[in-house]
């Protein structure tokens, strides 16, 4: 008996290969390693029924803040974006609140 490990058979020609499991890198990030952005957009969700993160998009509030012009540009060297939630105990009590940080 051979003691090596098991090596995962090929299939028969014209099937597709079978892909190696590889845990290393397969190359390294381009661009910048530092946030360079000079705004921080803070979008907090005051609410009674918390919803997935997922679902609290801060686009519509970024683009409505460079629409008015309290921001100048959106992207990603000039903002940096950050979303919460809370809980409120009445429905009376949901609001949402943006908070433009200057960095």
């Amino acid at each position: 008996m051979n003691a090596s490990p098991k090596q995962p058979q090929r299939k028969a020609q014209g099937s597709k290969p079978i892909r190696a499991v590889r845990n290393e890198l397969l190359g390294v990030a381009q661009g910048k390693e530092t946030d360079s952005a000079s705004i921080l957009v803070r979008v907090t969700s005051f609410r009674k029924r918390l919803i997935d993160p997922d679902n609290l998009t801060p686009k519509w509030f970024i683009d409505c803040c460079r629409y008015c012009g309290w921001i100048e540009d959106d992207t990603a060297k000039d903002v940096s974006v950050e979303t919460r939630q809370e809980k409120v105990l009445a429905k009376e009590d949901e609001t949402t609140l943006i908070e433009i940080i200057e960095l």
